[in-house]
C-alpha cells in the first residue's frame, strides 16, 4: 500500500477522497505514466481532461489525461467505470437504450463471467445457489445492455428452471456473505431483471411502439455534512463532541455521474416494464456545493428542521419544476477507528441509513441516504470497499423496497401495508399471494394489485410535476376563460375566475379582489402590479388536464399560483 501511496504522490495526483470499490485483479490493471512509471488502479472516470482512478487501498485520485502514457491515454478514453471497455455502453444508463450493432453474444457472456468470478472471489462462504444466481445474473444483465434480450430470456429461463423460485434452496442461503446481496442472495435482482426483459420482448411484437413519459428523480447531492463525533453516550445525546465533517464522495461526482446513473439501469428497466411502456425513469444529478448539512449521533439534538430549511433554499427553481421524485444523498461521517458513532441527518443508522418520506413543502416523494451507501459496503459489512457488481445487485432492490412503501401509501384502498413491513410476516399476506419472500410480495402486490387497481393508474401516479410546458404551447387567451377553484377551499381567496375583457386577461377572486394576466411562454401567466403578492408570486403557471389515467394531456386543467393549485371548474 506505501508503494501505491508513494507512486501517486509522484504522479501529482489531486482531489484525494477516501472511498471505495471492488478490490480484485480482474478489473484492476497496471496504469503507466509518461515517464514509465506504473501502478495498479481501477479506472473510475473520465471528464474535463482527467481522469479518475481508484487504487486497492480504495482511495481516489484524479490524475491529468497527459500524464498517462499514449496508450494509456487512449485506453482511459475507451473505458467505462468498473474497468471494462465498452464501445456500445450510453454515457448515461438511466437514459440507456439498446446499442445499434450490440456485441457478439458468446464475447458478452465471457466478459460477464469473468465479472462474476471476481465478485465471487470476495464472497465469504457463498452457498452454490449464490455463485450460480451471481454469474446469472451478472450474464443476463450483460446481454441485456447489448440489446440481446432472447439471449438474456434464455439464460434467465434455464436458470429458474433448475432453481424455481418455490424451491427450498432459497430459503436455506446466507445473508451474510461479504456483501449485501438481498434476500435471498441475487433473487429480487433476477426478478427485476426477468420482468424487465419479458416486457422488452413483448414490445418488439406491438404494432405502435408505446410512448413513455419520463419520471423524473432529482438526485440532490449535498455538499457538506458536519457535526460533533461524541466520545461517549453523554456527548451523543447533547450533541457534543469532536468538530468533524465530510465531503459528497467524489465517485458520486465523477464522469457525469455515471455511477448513480448505473445504479439505477435495472430500476428503470423495471418500472417501464410494470407499466409497461409508459413510465421512464429520467435521473437528473445536482450537485448542490454550497449546502452544509448538521448531523449527529443517534438521540442527539438532530437537525432535521434546519437542513429542511437549508435544502428548500438550496434548490434552483428550474430543477424544482421538473422534479416528480427526489433522492436526497448527503455525505456521511465515519466513526474513527474503532468508534462506534455514526452521524446521521434524518435518523438513526440501519443497513442503508436513509429512507423514503417527502420533499419538505411539496408532494413529491423523497427517498434519502448516505453517500457511502452507493460507494462503499453497507455499515453492517463494516464499510470497506464494494465491488460494482455487488451494488448492481443490492442497490435496485433496496430502492424497491422504498419505492414499494410509497405505492402502498399512496394506494391505502388495497390494504397492502396496513401493519409496517407487513411482508416480513407471511401470515399477514393476501390469501392469494403463494410466495415466500418480500421480493416475492413485491412481484405479487405488482401484477395483483397496483397494474390493475392503483388509482388512478400505476402510471399516472409517478407523475408530480404540475410543470409540462411542452403541451401547454399551443394555449390561446381564449382557452383559459372559466372558473378555478382549490380542491377545499378555506375562504374566497381559494378560488377565483378568469376573464376576457376587452382582449386582455383577468384573474378575480372569490372575494373580489382583480388583477391583470399576461400570456406568456412555456404556460406561464404574468401578473400585474394589482397582484398583492406580486413580490412573492408574480405569476401563475397552467396544469395541463389529467386523464382517468392520471397521465397529464394537452389543455389547461388548473392554475398554479405558489404552492395553491386551482383546478378548473366545470
Amino acid at each position: 500500500m506505501k508503494t501505491y501511496a508513494a507512486l501517486l504522490l509522484l504522479w501529482c495526483f489531486t482531489g484525494l477522497a477516501l472511498c471505495a470499490d471492488l478490490p480484485t485483479a480482474d478489473v484492476y490493471r497496471t496504469w503507466t505514466d509518461s515517464q514509465g512509471r506504473k501502478v495498479e488502479a481501477m479506472f473510475r472516470g473520465f471528464a474535463n481532461e482527467t481522469v479518475t482512478l481508484q487504487t486497492k487501498d480504495g482511495k481516489v485520485h484524479n490524475l491529468p489525461l497527459a500524464r498517462l502514457s499514449a496508450e494509456d491515454q487512449a485506453i482511459a478514453k475507451s473505458m467505462t467505470p468498473g474497468g471494462t471497455q465498452s464501445a456500445s455502453d450510453a454515457p448515461a444508463a438511466s437514459q440507456w437504450s439498446p446499442p445499434a450493432q450490440p456485441a457478439p453474444a458468446a464475447a458478452v457472456k465471457a466478459m460477464a463471467r469473468k465479472e462474476a468470478k471476481s465478485l465471487i472471489k470476495e464472497l465469504s462462504n457463498p452457498k452454490p445457489l449464490t455463485v450460480d444466481a451471481a454469474e446469472t445474473f451478472a450474464v443476463a444483465r450483460a446481454l441485456y445492455r447489448e440489446g440481446l434480450f432472447e439471449e438474456c430470456e434464455k439464460e434467465l429461463t434455464s436458470f429458474w428452471k433448475k432453481n424455481p423460485r418455490d424451491s427450498g434452496a432459497w430459503g436455506l442461503q446466507s445473508e451474510n456473505v461479504g456483501f449485501k446481496l438481498g434476500f435471498p442472495c441475487v433473487y429480487p435482482a433476477l426478478i427485476l431483471l426477468s420482468d424487465a426483459v419479458a416486457w422488452r420482448i413483448k414490445a418488439k411484437t406491438l404494432a405502435k411502439p408505446v410512448q413513455a413519459m419520463d419520471w423524473n428523480i432529482v438526485a440532490l447531492l449535498v455538499g457538506t455534512s458536519s457535526g460533533f463525533m461524541p466520545a461517549n453516550d453523554t456527548e451523543a445525546k447533547e450533541g457534543k463532541g469532536t468538530p468533524v465533517s465530510a465531503k459528497i464522495d467524489p465517485l458520486l461526482l465523477a464522469n457525469d455521474n455515471r455511477l448513480m446513473h448505473d445504479l439505477v439501469w435495472l430500476t428503470r428497466e423495471y418500472y417501464l416494464a410494470v407499466t409497461e411502456g409508459k413510465i421512464s425513469l429520467r435521473l437528473h444529478v445536482v450537485h448542490l456545493a454550497d449546502l452544509e448539512f448538521k448531523v449527529c449521533a443517534p438521540g442527539g439534538p438532530g437537525g432535521r428542521d434546519e437542513n429542511n430549511n437549508k435544502l428548500k433554499a438550496a434548490l434552483p427553481e428550474d430543477i424544482a419544476k421538473l422534479a416528480d421524485w427526489y433522492w436526497l444523498i448527503y455525505p456521511e461521517v465515519e466513526p474513527a477507528r474503532g468508534g462506534k458513532y455514526y452521524l446521521h441527518s434524518y435518523g438513526p443508522g440501519g443497513t442503508i441509513p436513509g429512507g423514503i418520506s417527502g420533499m419538505p413543502g411539496t408532494d413529491n416523494t423523497m427517498v434519502m441516504c448516505e453517500d457511502h451507501s452507493l460507494t462503499r459496503r453497507l455499515i453492517t459489512d463494516g464499510r470497506g470497499p464494494v465491488h460494482p457488481l455487488a451494488h448492481q445487485i443490492y442497490i435496485p432492490y433496496w430502492l424497491q423496497h422504498e419505492f414499494f412503501h410509497d405505492h402502498f401509501s399512496h394506494n391505502l384502498h388495497l390494504q397492502l401495508e396496513v401493519k409496517s413491513h407487513q411482508w416480513f410476516e407471511r401470515e399477514t399476506w393476501p390469501a392469494d399471494f403463494v410466495g415466500r419472500f418480500e421480493p416475492d410480495y413485491y412481484s405479487e402486490s405488482m401484477f395483483k394489485r397496483l397494474q390493475s387497481q392503483a388509482k388512478p393508474s400505476l402510471a399516472g401516479y409517478f407523475i408530480r410535476r404540475s410543470w409540462f410546458p411542452e403541451l401547454l404551447t399551443k394555449i390561446q387567451a381564449e382557452d383559459l376563460v372559466g372558473r378555478y377553484s382549490e380542491a377545499q377551499p378555506q375562504n374566497g381567496w381559494g378560488s377565483g375566475e378568469v376573464k376576457l375583457v376587452d382582449g386582455k386577461l383577468e384573474w378575480t377572486n372569490g372575494v373580489g379582489k382583480t388583477w391583470g394576466l399576461t400570456l406568456e411562454k412555456e404556460g406561464v401567466l404574468k401578473t400585474d402590479e394589482r397582484n398583492p403578492y406580486l413580490s412573492q408570486r408574480p405569476n401563475f403557471e397552467m396544469v395541463p388536464i389529467r386523464g382517468a389515467d392520471g397521465l397529464p394531456s394537452q389543455g389547461v386543467g388548473g392554475l398554479k399560483f405558489g404552492n395553491q393549485i386551482f383546478l378548473r371548474q366545470k
